[in-house]
């Protein structure tokens, strides 16, 4: 941070390149995250059309990366793949792909069969949308095909291209709505360390509204969360640009449309902030919101309240950077800022948002109620991000574990927030919300609490 107050923020972009060279990156390929996609729906079983080593690196390098998160029902070495060799590469690969889905159908029970297909099917060009049609016309299962070659982009284009799989191949042309159904999208599973608690604490707060809310990813309705998608009164889209094709796509296709936050709230001003902005467009009293608002907000305040002696004692006023996607980076610096006093300095927003939503993150990043304004990079390489931090006076760092030795080499107090995430646990823990925001001054406090 510098001396004196930035009564203005700065921006630095990354180069134009859309996916330039990185060192460490921060998300993993197409493949993996649809595979993690997938697998984020209960009963629902990736086949994978890829090399050998694709499914067993996306394990370790994407799912153990957000938090150790496990196998699931069939994720890690359960899940169904071709491991093509170099005998596919010569000769084409259809024919073990057939066998394989064929295989999967008699082994593995499930309610939904995905085909996912890597990089040497889509560079030596196998017909998978042909075999999936063939077995189909055989076999009585619900089985889709998403193009999820790797060099088609990052996590982000994974998780649409499944979703939009999804839209095109397994939903009807038609459905009824159902009045306060709605969507959650743009929290991509894995991607977001924290997205079982995230959604599920959205899912929470809504429900209290009296609306009905499909989650989709991490429900154990599994399939029905997927078939109710067309019959939702409003879609709701937690990221600025992560998922908005899938939203198109359905008000394309139903009618349906959809609400986008730049962020996931954290703490009580975003919370209400949000539900009023649902409430607008959804049937909800007035006496329901203000009793959930009342009800909910009672007690966030009440654990801040609470905690705020101790808070007051051990990290009054520091200054702070955040390294993560835009959805986190911008949840966590508001509700430092703006709730618990602490000085934003640098923000480094790692998903590469495309250049038309930038504006809206940055004036977000504006509206912090601070004299202090944080300047907000674009980022995603590890070694320009440690140097970005290195120049700023800064005490708390909420980051990935990739910045952890950096952080305690310099120390700083440092929580990660983001992928990846191999130094903690994540079940269904959630900065989400109200109780999101009690959880995180909570983890926050831990980390000054050893001294006492």
């Amino acid at each position: 941070m510098n001396n004196e107050i930035n009564s203005t923020p700065e921006f630095e972009s990354s180069p134009d390149t859309e996916y330039p060279p990185l060192e460490g990156p921060r998300f993993t390929c197409a493949l993996g995250s649809a595979i993690g996609t997938v697998l984020a729906i209960d009963r629902a079983i990736p086949i994978l059309h890829a090399g050998s080593g694709c499914g067993f690196a996306n394990l370790f390098g994407y799912q153990y990366g957000a938090g150790i998160q496990g196998v699931g029902y069939v994720g890690g070495c359960a899940t169904p793949s071709c491991n093509l060799s170099q005998d596919e590469v010569v000769f084409g690969g259809e024919s073990r792909l057939k066998e394989q889905i064929e295989n999967t159908f008699e082994i593995i029970d499930g309610d939904l069969y995905v085909v996912l297909n890597g990089c040497v099917p889509g560079l030596i060009g196998d017909d998978v949308q042909a075999v999936v049609k063939d077995v189909k016309s055989k076999f009585d299962y619900p089985l889709i095909h998403a193009d999820t070659s790797g060099f088609k982009g990052d996590s982000y284009v994974g998780y649409e291209e499944t979703l939009l799989a999804i839209v095109d191949q397994l939903l009807p042309e038609k459905a009824t709505k159902k009045k306060g159904l709605v969507n959650i999208f743009g929290v991509v599973p894995f991607q977001n360390i924290f997205w079982k608690g995230d959604l599920q604490e959205i899912k929470r707060i809504l429900t209290k509204l009296g609306l009905e809310v499909n989650i989709i990813f991490g429900d154990p309705e599994g399939l029905k969360t997927v078939e109710r998608i067309p019959e939702a009164e409003y879609n709701l889209v937690f990221s600025p640009w992560v998922g908005r094709k899938v939203v198109e796509k359905l008000e394309e296709k139903y009618n349906t449309p959809y609400l986008t936050f730049t962020h996931l709230p954290i703490g009580g001003q975003d919370t209400t902030a949000f539900i009023e902005s649902v409430v607008e467009k959804l049937d909800v009293s007035a006496e329901t919101l203000d009793r959930v608002i009342q009800e909910e907000s009672r007690d966030f305040y009440d654990d801040v309240d609470n905690a705020s002696d101790f808070m007051i004692f051990a990290f009054p006023t520091l200054p702070f950077a955040v390294v993560g996607d835009t959805t986190y980076a911008l949840g966590h610096t508001r509700f430092l800022a703006n709730e618990l006093g602490f000085i934003p300095s640098l923000v480094i927003i790692t998903d590469n948002p495309p250049l038309e939503v930038r504006k809206t993150i940055e004036e977000k990043l504006a509206d912090v109620d601070s004299p202090f304004k944080p300047k907000v990079v674009y980022q995603q390489d590890s070694y320009e991000i440690k140097q970005l931090v290195d120049k700023e006076q800064i005490a708390v760092l909420l980051a990935s574990s990739k910045e952890k030795h950096y952080a305690l080499e310099k120390g700083l107090l440092y929580l990660s927030i983001s992928f990846p995430a191999f130094d903690r646990v994540i079940l269904r823990k959630t900065y989400t919300g109200y109780k999101g925001g009690t959880s995180f001054i909570e983890d926050l406090c831990a980390l000054c609490a050893g001294p006492f």
